[in-house]
């Protein structure tokens, strides 16, 4: 019998999760299969919770929260034959859009039950698991505005792209990949395992989590109107009118050189970075679960 265990932060996003547990029970007490609900005590508890469940060859474990959640868990996993499940209850929800999963928990339930399990790519930023995205620059800077306020959604993620577009200053920068170096001001260079950015805004639509690539999309700094021009085509088309702006790079390994430090992210986590920022692909680093 299949054995799906449930990871629940029950601080982030009560509104959200406070039904979740009695709708798992809905759903899955007639099916045939073993299920638990475990809830996260303190920071960096998914981790060890998701390494324990693996290590009693439990099928799937499943990460109810967003995007900061998930990587936590594949942490966890990565590696293991455990196969990491996805309820989206984020902001963003990065990686359940491109894989498909429903942003409708029921219908997401429903998938996770009748769905197949595939081998997906992870990748680092420095010493950073992201499965989504990670980025540094002007997408860090953005992303630890975001995170330090209380507003969240689209519209709020919409502000503070505004806000700190008028704030901020380019980077010096030299990128090296696949042999082959650019130099010059850049405002960001966000590197994308999945296509989606978040939010349903697909900068890489050939991005794929199973091809063994990275896609580096590095946007050079002419002046404050190229940069607001694209920042504008790339809100209001979803991605779609803003690609010439950019470089792309498909490569395993991506690396970036800048002085001092830069705001950074990764799949929507702020951190820092301190002169350099690694890029590296991992194949096959974990099994996710997917619909048919």
């Amino acid at each position: 019998m299949k054995k799906y265990s449930f990871i629940i932060n029950p601080i982030s996003g009560v509104s959200r999760k406070k039904n979740i547990p009695a709708l798992i029970d809905s759903l899955f007490k007639n099916a045939e299969v073993k299920y638990k609900i475990l809830l996260t005590e303190r920071a960096g508890h998914a981790i060890e919770l998701a390494r324990s469940e693996a290590e009693k060859n439990t099928d799937v474990v499943v990460a109810v929260g967003g995007d900061g959640t998930l990587n936590e868990i594949a942490r966890g996993l990565g590696g293991t034959k455990t196969a990491l499940g996805i309820i989206p209850l984020g902001s963003g929800n990065g990686l359940a859009r491109h894989l498909k999963i429903s942003l409708n928990p029921t219908k997401a339930l429903q998938q996770l039950l009748n769905g197949k399990t595939i081998s997906m790519d992870a990748g680092l930023l420095n010493e950073h698991l992201f499965l989504s995205n990670a980025g540094v620059g002007f997408t860090g800077e953005v992303i630890h505005s975001f995170h330090g306020n209380r507003m969240r959604g689209f519209y709020a993620y919409a502000w503070y792209v505004f806000r700190d577009f008028l704030r901020h200053k380019p980077e010096v920068m030299q990128i090296e990949s696949e042999g082959k170096m650019m130099n010059g001001k850049f405002a960001f260079v966000n590197v994308f395992n999945a296509s989606q950015f978040g939010y349903n805004v697909t900068l890489t639509p050939e991005a794929s989590v199973q091809d063994g690539f990275l896609e580096s999309l590095c946007l050079p700094y002419k002046n404050r109107f190229q940069f607001g021009t694209a920042l504008a085509l790339t809100a209001l088309s979803s991605g779609r009118m803003s690609r010439s702006f950019f470089q792309n790079i498909k490569s395993t390994e991506t690396t970036v050189h800048f002085n001092g430090k830069l705001l950074a992210h990764i799949d929507g986590d702020p951190i820092s970075i301190d002169s350099k920022a690694h890029f590296k692909i991992l194949s096959g680093y974990l099994n996710v679960v997917v619909p048919e």
